[in-house]
């Protein structure tokens, strides 16, 4: 006697019609998944690189993400794109530039009562840093 799996054993080829639609719509769906993971992942990194650049939380760096998207005009994971590209060769679009450095600016700037300041200045071969103390009260 052999065993009958309802999961693989539908019978008529017309009964499978609706089992390889069903199919295809779970294929369709992983490949929508695998795509959302991946851009997360990027978006993570980009995270990543805002932290050690802008010396920010968490936070602080997802919000610099979502404001550079709308200032420049490009969807998130594009500018996570550019932002981990620029980590690894210190080439990154103008208008990403130009984002990067405003949002840079924004927390030392809520920061003003700090000792010192850290200032993170975008050039073409990459971020540099100085320490620059506050005029004396």
């Amino acid at each position: 006697m052999t065993s009958h799996d309802p999961f693989l054993d539908h019978g008529a080829p017309e009964n499978n019609a609706p089992v390889a639609r069903d199919r295809a719509d779970l294929e369709a769906q992983v490949a929508r998944l695998r795509e959302v993971v991946h851009r997360r992942a990027v978006v993570d990194q980009a995270v990543g690189v805002l932290l050690a650049l802008g010396r920010i939380t968490p936070a602080e760096a997802r919000d610099a993400l979502r404001e550079m998207s709308a200032r420049a005009g490009l969807t998130l994971p594009q500018v996570a794109r550019h932002l981990v590209e620029y980590a690894r060769s210190g080439e990154l679009p103008d208008a990403v530039r130009t984002e990067l450095a405003r949002q840079l600016a924004v927390p030392r700037q809520r920061a003003a009562g700090a000792a010192v300041r850290t200032v993170t200045t975008v050039t073409q071969t990459g971020p540099t840093t100085s320490g620059r103390r506050p005029p004396a009260e």
